[in-house]
C-alpha cells in the first residue's frame, strides 16, 4: 500500500542522535541518585519487616509482650504501607479518548508505524484519536516497570491534526517516538515511573489512611494510637520526599537533554525545519481549538449541533489572525527558498511554550538545537488529514461525539448556518482588526476604581492629541496582552493548589519546566501575583492613554462629545465590575465547596465559612437586582439589546434567597449558578455594547480631527 509520508532529510549525518556527553552526564548522575533513593526505600522496607517479625516472636512467645505490642503493630502498619507502594497501577483511562484499528485506519497505521521503525522505537501497542490539541505516548505505570517495559499507546489529537500540515504531523510523531528511540534514555523512563511510584506514595491517600483518620476520632483512650500511627506515617513519607528531591534535581537536568535528543530524532527523519514550523502553529491552533469547543458546546445547548467543529476551529483561527493583523498567525512560516541555517522562527524571550509541551524547555532553545546542524525540510503543505481513510466521516464522528458527551443533544446544523453565526459574532466595532485584538477577552476597567481613573492625562495641543492617538495601538499589544493572560492562568492554577482544589499530576508541582516542592508554593505564589499586578498595571497604563487621546480629540474638535465617552466609560466600569463581582463571588464559592468536600465531611468551621461565601454571592444578586430600575441607560444601548430599558431583562421578583444549612443540599447551588450566570449574561452584554459604541464614537472623533 502506498501511504503518504515526507521523504526524510537527504543526508543525515550518523552521529546526529548520539547521546551528547553532557546527556550521558546527567543520565549517569540521574540514574545513581534513583539507585541511592531505592537502596533507601528497600532498606526501609526491609527494616520494617525485620522489625515486625522480631517483635512480633517476642510477643508470641511470652518472652516481652508489652514490648512486643507496643513494637510489632507499628512496624507491620509501616511495612505495609511500603510494600502496598510496590504494588501501585496507575491506568490510564480517558473517556474522551476513541481507540482506532488498522482495518478503520490502514493509511494512519501504516503511517505511525514507519515513523516507528525509521526512529527505532517500538511500535504503539494501540493508537487513541481525541478532541485535544495534543500528541503523545501514554502508557499504564507500575512499580514492576522497572524490570518490565509497558506496552505504549499513541494519543492522535485531531485539533492537532485538523491545523498541520503532512511534514509537521510526522515530526510531531516523531518527538513522541524519539522518548523511546534510544536506551540510553531508559534511565529518563525509569526517574519518570519512581516520580510517579513517589507521587503515589506521599500524595494518595487509600483505606490505610482512612483508617487512622477514622482510628484518630475515636474515643480519647484509643485515638491517641492513631494520632501516633498518623506521625508515625507522616515521619517515614516526609524522609522519603526529602530524599527523593535530590533525585528531582538531578532529573531536571537530564530532562531539559532528552526534549533535545527526542527533538533531534525528529530531525534526523523529518529535517530541522518541520518540527520547529509545528511548535509555532500549536499555540494559535490551541487557543483557536478551545474557542471553536466553548462556541460549538454553546450551539449545541440551543439544540444548534455543530457539524463540524474543525471547521469552527479553522474559521477561528482566520478571525485571529485578521484581528491580530497577524496573515502568519497560526499559519507555517514562511521559509527562505530552499532553507536557511541562520533563519529563525524564534526570538530568545519571545516564543511561548505551547500548553502541548509546556514541561518543554523554550521554543527558542528548541529552534538552537534543531539547527545547530542544520537540515533543510522536505515541506509537505498536504493536510495532516491525508493520512486518514475518510477524513470527513472522523470530523463529524467526533463532533458529534464531542456535543453528546458535554450536552446530551443530537442532530446536525448545516456547516454554513453555523459559520454565519460565527462570523456575526466578529461583526462588530470594537473587533475590528484595527484595534489588534486588544478588547478581546479582557476588562477595560478591572483596575480603575472608578470610571475617572480610565483616563489618563489628557493632551491639550492638536499635535499632542495625534501622537497620542498614533501610539493607541501598537504592533507589540498583543505581546503585552499574551503576557498577562499567561500570568493569570499561572496564578489561578497556582492559587488552585495553594487552597487544595486542584491536585498536580502525580503530585508533582511543575511551573515553566521545573518542579516546585510544595514548601516554595506560596513564594512562588506571591512572585507570580506580583508580576501579574506589574503587567496589569502596564497595559492599564496603556488603555488610559487612549481614552485620554480621544478626550482630548473630543475638546478640540466639540465639548459636549467628552460628556458622552465619559457617559460610555461610566456604563463600562459598572457592567464589568459588576459582572466581575459576580464570577468572583461565585468562583470563590465554588473553590470553598471543592475544599470542603475534599476530604468528605465537613466540619463546623468549614461550614461557617462556606455559609459566608453563600451570603457573598447573595449580595452581589442581590446589589444589582435593587439597583437595576435607577440605572438609566438612555434608548441606544438597550434597544440594541432588544430590551425597553435595562430592568426588563431581569425577573420581577426579588432576587436570590439566603440559604438556610439544611438548604445548602437541596438544589441551591444549582439556582444560584443560574440567577448569577443569568446576571453575568446580561452585564456582558452590555459591556459589549456600549464598547461598541465608544470605539465607534472614538472613530469618529479620530477621523473628524485628522
Amino acid at each position: 500500500m502506498s501511504v503518504a509520508y515526507p521523504p526524510p532529510p537527504a543526508s543525515v549525518p550518523e552521529d546526529l542522535t548520539a547521546p551528547t556527553t553532557k546527556f550521558k552526564r546527567h543520565a549517569w548522575g540521574a540514574a545513581l541518585g534513583l539507585a541511592l533513593f531505592l537502596v533507601l526505600y528497600f532498606g526501609l522496607t526491609g527494616w520494617f519487616i525485620h522489625s515486625a517479625w522480631r517483635f512480633g516472636r517476642a510477643m508470641f512467645t511470652g518472652s516481652n509482650v508489652g514490648l512486643g505490642i507496643s513494637f510489632s503493630i507499628p512496624s507491620a502498619f509501616l511495612a505495609a504501607i511500603m510494600v502496598k507502594g510496590l504494588f501501585f497501577v496507575r491506568h490510564h483511562e480517558d473517556p474522551n479518548q476513541i481507540e482506532v484499528f488498522p482495518e478503520d485506519e490502514p493509511e494512519l497505521f501504516a503511517f505511525v508505524h514507519r515513523i516507528a521503525n525509521d526512529a527505532g522505537a517500538p511500535k504503539p501497542n494501540r493508537i487513541f484519536l481525541s478532541n485535544r490539541v495534543n500528541a503523545a505516548v501514554f502508557y499504564d505505570l507500575s512499580f514492576w516497570n522497572f524490570l518490565f517495559p509497558s506496552k505504549k499507546n499513541l494519543e492522535i489529537g485531531l485539533g492537532l491534526v485538523n491545523v498541520l500540515s503532512l511534514d509537521e504531523f510526522k515530526a510531531v510523531v516523531a518527538h513522541e517516538f524519539g522518548h523511546f528511540a534510544q536506551r540510553s534514555m531508559m534511565v529518563g523512563t525509569w526517574v519518570y515511573l519512581s516520580k510517579q511510584f513517589v507521587g503515589s506514595l506521599l500524595a494518595g491517600r487509600d483505606a490505610f489512611d482512612s483508617f487512622l483518620a477514622g482510628l484518630s476520632r475515636f474515643d480519647i483512650r484509643i485515638a491517641w494510637i492513631g494520632w501516633l500511627m498518623r506521625l508515625l506515617v507522616w515521619s517515614v513519607r516526609a524522609i522519603l520526599e526529602t530524599a527523593f528531591q535530590g533525585v528531582v534535581i538531578l532529573e531536571r537536568a537530564l530532562s531539559r537533554e532528552m526534549e533535545f535528543q527526542a527533538d533531534l530524532v525528529s530531525v534526523s527523519l523529518c529535517g530541522s525545519d518541520s518540527l520547529v514550523h509545528a511548535l509555532h502553529r500549536l499555540d494559535p491552533a490551541d487557543d483557536a481549538w478551545r474557542r471553536a469547543l466553548g462556541f460549538s458546546l454553546a450551539e449545541a445547548s440551543n439544540d444548534r449541533v455543530v457539524d463540524d467543529v474543525f471547521t469552527v476551529q479553522e474559521r477561528f483561527l482566520e478571525h485571529a489572525r485578521n484581528l491580530r493583523c497577524e496573515p502568519s498567525w497560526g499559519a507555517t512560516p514562511e521559509r527562505p527558498e530552499g532553507g536557511d541555517a541562520s533563519f529563525r522562527v524564534f526570538k530568545a524571550g519571545i516564543g511561548e511554550v505551547p500548553r502541548m509541551w509546556s514541561s518543554h524547555p523554550p521554543s527558542y532553545d528548541r529552534e538552537e538545537n534543531a539547527k545547530r546542524r542544520y537540515l533543510p525540510s522536505a515541506l509537505d503543505d498536504r493536510s495532516a488529514w491525508t493520512v486518514f481513510a475518510d477524513p470527513n466521516k472522523t470530523r463529524h464522528m467526533a463532533s458529534k461525539r464531542l456535543q453528546l458527551d458535554a450536552t446530551g443533544k443530537e442532530g446536525s446544523t448545516p456547516i454554513e448556518e453555523t459559520l454565519e453565526r460565527l462570523d456575526a459574532l466578529f461583526d462588530r466595532p470594537h473587533l475590528d482588526a484595527r484595534y489588534r485584538s486588544c478588547f478581546l477577552d479582557r476588562d477595560l476597567t478591572i483596575l480603575a476604581p472608578s470610571p475617572a481613573d480610565l483616563v489618563g492625562e489628557i493632551p491639550t495641543t492638536h499635535a499632542d492629541v495625534l501622537a497620542a492617538l498614533d501610539a493607541a495601538y501598537p504592533e507589540d499589544i498583543n505581546r503585552m496582552l499574551a503576557y498577562v493572560r499567561e500570568l493569570e492562568e499561572e496564578v489561578a492554577q497556582l492559587d488552585g493548589l495553594h487552597e487544595g482544589f486542584l491536585k498536580a499530576p502525580g503530585g508533582v508541582i511543575q511551573h515553566r519546566g521545573e518542579e516546585i516542592h510544595k514548601r516554595d508554593l506560596p513564594d512562588l505564589l506571591k512572585a507570580c501575583k506580583n508580576d501579574l499586578r506589574i503587567a496589569r498595571e502596564a497595559v492599564s497604563k496603556h488603555d488610559q492613554g487612549v481614552r485620554a487621546a480621544h478626550i482630548g480629540a473630543a475638546r478640540l474638535l466639540e465639548p459636549s462629545w467628552e460628556a458622552y465617552l465619559v457617559g460610555l466609560h461610566q456604563v463600562l466600569h459598572y457592567a464589568e465590575h459588576l459582572a466581575a463581582d459576580l464570577d468572583d463571588s461565585r468562583g470563590k464559592l465554588q473553590n470553598t465547596l471543592n475544599v470542603v468536600m475534599a476530604d468528605g465531611s465537613v466540619s463546623e468551621s468549614e461550614l461557617v465559612r462556606l455559609m459566608n461565601d453563600c451570603q457573598e454571592v447573595v449580595r452581589c444578586v442581590n446589589a444589582l437586582m435593587e439597583e437595576r430600575h435607577a440605572v438609566n441607560l438612555g434608548d441606544r444601548l438597550p434597544e440594541a439589546m432588544g430590551l425597553t430599558h435595562w430592568a426588563a431583562g431581569f425577573p420581577d421578583n426579588k432576587g436570590l434567597f439566603s440559604p438556610a444549612r439544611e438548604e445548602l443540599g437541596n438544589g441551591w447551588f444549582q439556582i444560584m449558578d443560574d440567577w448569577v450566570s443569568h446576571c453575568v449574561r446580561r452585564l456582558r452584554a452590555l459591556r459589549g455594547h456600549a464598547l461598541d459604541d465608544l470605539v465607534r464614537s472614538e472613530a469618529d472623533l479620530e477621523a473628524a480631527l485628522r
